[in-house]
């Protein structure tokens, strides 16, 4: 046991805890959560911030650096891979058109990434969780608030046009309601298996509230993710009472399933959604995305190999983005983007690009799904069907490329926790993927052996 405690003390494994965070870990919020919430409801609040979230999250995340300095090496270390897309973007001002708002946006984009991996790699992850579950029950209830008090809003009999609420955009409040959701269902499930049953049920009441306004947004889109993730998260939550070989085995199945239907997607996913858009009122333009996605052809055709550069086509007073604008009805010109990843990536950076952004997806969902299957923080299901939430997502919204975007943070976050937790946990903030009879055991053996100063 001395020569393990010993070993374990050059590098502590995926999970352990710092004697010197100890202490800290036993607080239900933490700075870890607090950092968590304020970053997260300054995102999805950003309408409202305006110019101030540019200041605000960044001084978020520079507050994070300092306070839990001890931390940043090794999480840049852990998360480097996803840290470079940033690097990539600022780098694009090197062949934009435009090449100092590229620079400028493009450092405002790794901010943001290094919020969303502070979040997922480098907080307690119960303390994220938790953080999670307060900055979206106080969007929810604020949502709520806003549509009664303005009379856009009817919950038990949702009227004939889609709820915005402080989103600006009723597709957007409903994917923020969606991600609300899975956080509720999350926070229910590791307070009822923390013994915390009042937490638990009032967690699922956010999940209740969340989807009765989801109804009120007539969002088909978020509908069909919404349901795909819900039914994600109830298979997920099962794997804990397999064995370890028949979780591998049953992931197995469904990555071979998950790649055959991506590879075959254009035969099916088109036309089922399409005739799900149909029955839920839609129009067969998607509401104007084909026009869009046509104009992004024509910019992909002008520069295929390395795009524009980022952020450097929704520019003012260019000829292009304006016609898209008035077509779309955009009175601000600001905002706005083409409705799909793939044609958002290929006209900021290229054929290159889009092949460098899916290399590191694939390596961090990946890991995120292997060390999903090795050990389970709470949190960890929530990080795997948000990746699933936003996949089918990808083909009708622009995910990947927000500032300051509560999309951006959790996407990030959930790619950041594939790294590992910096500063991992014991029982209280996660429990491993073992069977019952195990995980006392394992927990002591944890303690004794894992449990190390860096």
């Amino acid at each position: 046991m001395q020569a393990m405690g010993s070993a374990s003390m050059a590098r502590a494994p995926f999970g352990a805890l710092p004697e010197r965070t100890a202490t800290a870990e036993q607080s239900w919020l933490g700075f870890d959560g607090f950092f968590t919430c304020a970053i997260m409801l300054a995102a999805l609040f950003a309408t409202q911030l305006g110019s101030y979230i540019g200041v605000l999250l960044p001084g978020l995340v520079a507050l994070f650096g300092y306070v839990r300095r001890e931390r940043m090496p090794e999480l840049v270390a852990r998360t480097w891979l996803i840290l470079s897309l940033g690097g990539f973007a600022i780098f694009s001002a090197v062949w934009s058109v435009l090449p100092s708002t590229t620079a400028y946006y493009g450092t405002q984009y790794l901010i943001t990434l290094l919020g969303a991996v502070m979040i997922g790699s480098g907080c307690i992850p119960k303390q994220a969780l938790h953080g999670l579950f307060i900055a979206m029950a106080m969007h929810s209830a604020a949502t709520i608030v806003h549509g009664f008090s303005s009379g856009d809003l009817n919950l038990l009999h949702p009227y004939d046009f889609g709820y915005v609420g402080y989103a600006g955009s009723k597709n957007t409040n409903a994917d923020m309601c969606c991600l609300g959701a899975f956080v509720g269902l999350t926070m229910s499930r590791s307070a009822w298996r923390d013994g915390n049953r009042l937490l638990s049920v009032m967690a699922l009441g956010l999940v209740i509230f969340d989807v009765l306004i989801i109804r009120s947004c007539h969002s088909a889109g978020a509908d069909a993710a919404g349901v795909i993730g819900a039914v994600s998260f109830l298979a997920l939550s099962g794997l804990h009472a397999l064995s370890r070989r028949g979780r591998n085995g049953l992931m197995i199945v469904v990555l071979v399933l998950a790649l055959s239907a991506g590879t075959t997607r254009t035969y099916w996913f088109e036309p089922l959604f399409k005739s799900y858009a149909k029955s839920s009122g839609k129009d067969d333009t998607l509401s104007g995305r084909t026009y869009i996605w046509s104009r992004a052809e024509v910019q992909v055709r002008k520069r295929p190999l390395l795009g524009g550069g980022y952020t450097a086509f929704w520019v003012k007073g260019k000829l292009e983005p304006e016609a898209i604008w008035e077509k779309m009805l955009v009175a601000s010109r600001i905002g706005f983007n083409f409705h799909n990843s793939v044609y958002d990536l290929l006209v900021s950076f290229g054929y290159f690009g889009l092949a460098f952004f899916s290399m590191v997806y694939v390596i961090t969902i990946s890991s995120l799904i292997l060390n999903f299957l090795r050990r389970e923080y709470h949190i960890s299901i929530l990080f795997v069907v948000i990746v699933i939430y936003e996949l089918v997502r990808f083909s009708w919204e622009a995910l990947p490329t927000g500032i300051f975007a509560h999309n951006t943070l959790y996407i990030y976050a959930a790619l950041g926790h594939a790294g590992g937790v910096v500063h991992g946990a014991s029982k209280s903030v996660g429990l491993p993927l073992e069977s019952p009879g195990k995980m006392r055991g394992l927990i002591v053996r944890t303690r004794r052996v894992d449990v190390a100063s860096p």
